[in-house]
């Protein structure tokens, strides 16, 4: 070996390990700037969870608080009725009985005087109301073996003359009943304390209000009195059941615990849990007002940050991706850097490395596709700035298709980071518009180019076909089923443009079997030798020729024609821009049955209105609706079935009327059932509302409601019955 290739040998080593030097002190301050960002971002995650459970905390303390007040108010309305009937015993029963009716959270109640207030009675007097069955009944318990005058909850309000909750009890043991009971003094028109009347509230639906909505599947509610013992929590076969007891014994002080925030009202301790060692944090209030309970949220901590660190082993394992290509490309250009010596040489090592990038660009487009959905993409140039991608999670196909302004290296950097954003933030959001803001945000970020992109992104639901989507700018979809509609997408401006831009989403229901097909303006503006565009109104010739029969197109088979059909368009022209299509078609899954949830029938008198209520209302529990579904659906039912009671049978006659209600992949279904006259909502011409009140006939105006309200109504005449089918999506709120 001559000493030239001896310089050459050492210099090419040289290069090498100056490289891997590189690389290797890349990759240590790459993890220490995600070090960084990981505690930072861990920072935002405790204060989302202290807004959290602050907001969940107020909500229960309001639904408590709401409840004794409501007790108490309705012994403040009765103090009238009480005090009119303290001249006769038997009249202070029935006053008592009232007391129950008026308020259905009430169970009991009872007025106990002082000894010998009527001597008629004996010495001691205790009228006891109690609902069994919707029915009050009215006795009196007072003994010589049941002697109240003995029992502090009496002798408290005679002594200071003020009301009081006691703790919440069970009133026999062996009941899962929990009860507390509101004391109050009740005095004669002279002032003087005659008796103290006892309102008993049943406390039965207190855990499952404090444990209804959880974020994380081991989180927990509870409640302590103001002495720090156990009212309510969660259930006994709660994964975290065990930890209730350490968590008790930190309220009341005897269980360590750190204060690590301390807010208007509420305060975060954080401790470990006895059990396994884990970190965990409770947030507690108490009540602003008598009895002063306490109400906790407790959250453990390896879940409430378990996204951030999926995201940060996520991130870390993109950024050594992209280190080792780093090195790899290093590595290439310092093999190269013996042979760049004629510019023949030189524009072969740019060739050869456009290629590469051009083959890493492909490599993060999705290769395997589905018969559902189809895209392609061809680059104007060696590499482009058009991008699509797709994947499922969750039961739901998230999907994007864009144009980055410009053309070549520039552009395909734009859509790389962009294709590495748009995995990032859908893998932990599932709301469009929340997902374009945050691509939006990054892609403004040190943007000196002023470089933007025009995109779609899509959330579609594939058992139930609703699409949510969210447009920044970018050509409008296009629908095809049994007629091609544009997408009603509205434009929202393009990312990148500014960072402080809000997107708004919007949601539509596919259709069984209907196609969706989206594109790049190198579709539209695809131009032939004598410069005409392809236009938009050549697409939508294909599409009706070729894409409206699921049976006969697939979506593969469907862009291979509209690829042909430009080819043959563009003949010989150059190709002057990107060229990118999807197709995606949604057929509704099989093999999903309808769960059935009740079923209730009254006569056509409106007085049963109130029955629908409480029937719509169990349902709204069973399926924990948010309470605008529950507002919109109870409203829509009921404006129907009020129709149906008033005019579907003839004046003073008497009929039947059935609601059913069934369930099916996140829609609720109502089927209202009636043997009046045959009547189809669903044809009912729309109401003039350009008027005044006073001029506007009489009606329409609840099936207009009924309508707005309900994502579908379909009716039908069977036999002699009409059946109207009302659906809500109550997935979406």
């Amino acid at each position: 070996m001559s000493l030239d290739n001896n310089k050459v040998v050492r210099f090419f080593r040289e290069k090498v390990g100056y490289s891997l030097l590189i690389v290797v002190c890349s990759a240590i301050l790459v993890e220490l700037i995600s070090l960084a960002q990981y505690r930072s971002h861990r920072k935002v995650l405790f204060e989302e969870l202290g807004k959290r459970t602050a907001i969940e905390l107020f909500s229960n303390t309001e639904v408590i608080t709401h409840t004794l007040e409501s007790a108490e108010g309705t012994l403040q309305e009765h103090l009238w009725d009480i005090r009119r009937c303290l001249s006769d015993a038997d009249s202070i029963m029935a006053a008592t009985g009232r007391l129950v009716e008026s308020n259905d959270r009430i169970v009991s109640a009872c007025i106990a005087f002082i000894p010998g207030y009527y001597p008629e009675k004996g010495r001691l007097f205790e009228p006891y109301a109690t609902k069994e069955g919707g029915v009050v009944q009215i006795s009196q318990i007072a003994s010589e073996s049941h002697d109240y005058s003995q029992n502090p909850d009496f002798i408290k309000p005679l002594e200071d003359g003020t009301p009081f909750w006691s703790d919440p009890y069970k009133y026999e043991e062996g009941t899962i009943q929990d009860l507390t009971t509101y004391s109050y003094p009740i005095t004669d028109n002279s002032g003087r304390v005659v008796a103290v009347c006892g309102l008993d509230i049943d406390l039965s639906w207190l855990s499952d209000t404090l444990n209804a909505k959880q974020y994380h599947p081991s989180s927990f509610g509870l409640m302590v009195n103001d002495d720090g013992f156990f009212v309510a929590g969660p259930s006994e076969t709660h994964p975290k059941a065990g930890d209730v007891g350490q968590v008790v014994g930190i309220l009341n002080g005897t269980s360590p615990a750190r204060v690590v925030h301390i807010g208007k009202r509420s305060t975060i301790l954080e401790f470990k849990d006895s059990l396994d060692g884990e970190k965990a944090y409770v947030n507690f209030l108490s009540l602003d007002k008598d009895p002063y309970w306490q109400v906790a949220q407790v959250s453990f901590a390896k879940e409430v940050y378990s996204p951030l660190q999926k995201i940060r082993k996520k991130s870390f394992l993109f950024i050594m991706a992209g280190l080792i290509a780093l090195f790899y490309m290093i590595n290439r250009y310092a093999r190269s850097e013996r042979k760049l010596q004629t510019v023949q040489i030189d524009q072969a090592r740019i060739g050869s490395e456009l290629r590469i990038a051009k083959g890493l660009q492909m490599a993060m487009l999705p290769k395997e596709f589905p018969s559902f959905i189809k895209a392609s993409i061809t680059p104007a140039r060696e590499v482009g700035g058009d991008i699509f991608d797709f994947f499922t999670r969750d039961g739901k196909l998230f999907f994007c298709i864009g144009d980055v302004s410009g053309k070549g290296v520039p552009a395909a950097i734009l859509m790389s980071v962009l294709h590495f954003l748009f995995r990032m933030v859908t893998s932990r959001e599932d709301d469009p518009s929340v997902i374009v803001k945050s691509l939006n945000k990054e892609l403004c970020r040190d943007n000196t180019s002023n470089m933007f992109v025009t995109f779609f992104l899509g959330v579609l639901d594939q058992s139930t076909g609703i699409l949510r989507y969210c447009n920044a700018g970018h050509d409008k979809p296009v629908l095809v089923r049994k007629n091609i509609s544009v997408l009603p997408a509205k434009a929202n401006l393009p990312l990148g443009v500014f960072p402080d831009v809000e997107f708004e989403s919007q949601e539509m229901l596919i259709p069984d079997g209907g196609l969706l097909f989206l594109y790049t303006d190198g579709l539209t503006e695809a131009k032939n030798t004598e410069g005409k565009l392809f236009g938009m109104k050549r697409v939508i010739e294909t599409l009706e020729l070729s894409g409206r029969d699921p049976g006969t197109t697939s979506c593969a088979g469907l862009l291979e024609i509209i690829e042909g059909k430009v080819k043959d368009f563009v003949s010989s022209a150059e190709q002057s821009d990107d060229l990118t299509m999807m197709a995606i078609r949604f057929n509704k899954p099989t093999g999903y049955d309808e769960i059935p949830l009740g079923n209730i029938s009254f006569t056509n008198n409106l007085e049963n209105i109130g029955l629908l209520s409480d029937f719509i209302k169990g349902i709204s529990s069973k399926l924990n609706l948010s309470q605008k579904n529950l507002s919109n659906v109870r409203l829509a039912v009921e404006e129907i079935v009020v129709n149906v009671i008033n005019y579907a049978y003839p004046a003073g006659t008497t009929g039947d009327v059935s609601v059913e209600a069934f369930t099916q992949d996140g829609m609720l279904e109502f089927v209202i059932i009636d043997k009046g006259v045959a009547f189809d909502p669903t044809r009912k011409p729309e109401v003039d509302l350009s008027g005044s009140a006073e001029d506007r006939p009489i009606g329409g105006l609840g099936i207009l409601l009924a309508h707005n309200l309900m994502d579908s109504l379909e009716y039908e005449r069977v036999g002699d019955k009409n059946v109207l089918t009302m659906v809500k999506n109550v997935q979406v709120s």
